[in-house]
């Protein structure tokens, strides 16, 4: 049987600013990232697969040890949150349903607000219009990341990701995409074929690192991702993330 590594390329623009060189370190950042963005985007798939029906927009935010998922309508102006779905942040087992109609409390107003303007922009780039929002607040502003839905069961999607900054009021700071186009890859082994592992490179002004949004998208899919491992290539540096054993190592490129 032949083993093969499938070897994609893709940019990644750099959006982190003086590198840390702790690899360790780095490389700990990165996971509590991803799966902060993957517990995110699991409540929002899991709300809409069991309790909309209808084309609504869901958005998930924490709220101590709870993760809340709340519906609302694309129509600007509405002020009522339709279902909100609480989740535990820690094991993300389901809380509460709460399927009756509210009104929004301020802080879902806010990410109702940066949500609809991110809905409704141009920015975006329109080859994947169903995209998860997944929110955080570092200091006085709000970073949105955008994260295209994993649709295909054949495929796993990197990049095509993008970062939406707000000020606190909710108002629009600046865009830009975290990878510069989309990358396709075979969940599965082509027939006989056992494949071990994938790799894209970051290049040039790249991350010299592996993204958080990589590492969400494959945990969202590990029970459907038959190779081993996934690997980022810098110019200095590789990143090796083990789907099986949810791990991530940095090492100086050999």
């Amino acid at each position: 049987m032949r083993i093969a590594i499938l070897i994609t390329l893709i940019y990644y623009s750099n959006i982190i600013t003086g590198q840390n060189t702790d690899l360790k370190r780095e490389a700990e950042w990165l996971m509590v990232k991803g799966e902060y963005l993957y517990k995110h985007v699991l409540a929002c798939k899991l709300t809409q697969e069991k309790y909309i029906t209808s084309d609504n927009l869901v958005l998930s935010y924490k709220s101590g040890n709870e993760l809340k998922a709340i519906e609302f309508t694309k129509q600007a102006g509405t002020t009522e949150v339709l279902k909100t779905v609480t989740y535990d942040w820690n094991t993300l087992s389901l809380i509460g349903a709460d399927l009756s109609i509210k009104k929004e409390d301020g802080i879902e107003a806010l990410y109702r607000k940066m949500y609809l303007k991110i809905y409704s922009s141009g920015f975006y780039n329109t080859l994947y219009t169903d995209f998860w929002v997944v929110f955080e607040k570092p200091d006085d502003k709000f970073l949105a990341y955008i994260i295209p839905m994993q649709n295909d069961d054949k495929l796993i999607i990197f990049g095509n990701d993008y970062l939406f900054t707000f000020d606190k009021n909710g108002e629009f700071i600046d865009f830009k995409p975290l990878h510069t186009n989309p990358i396709p890859v075979s969940l599965k082994s082509p027939p006989d074929i056992k494949v071990k592992g994938t790799v894209h490179t970051h290049a040039g002004s790249s991350s010299e690192f592996m993204s958080p949004t990589d590492i969400a998208a494959m945990l969202l899919l590990k029970d459907k991702i038959e190779w081993e491992k996934h690997y980022v290539i810098s110019g200095k540096y590789k990143s090796i993330y083990n789907v099986k054993e949810g791990t991530l190592v940095i090492e100086p490129k050999e």
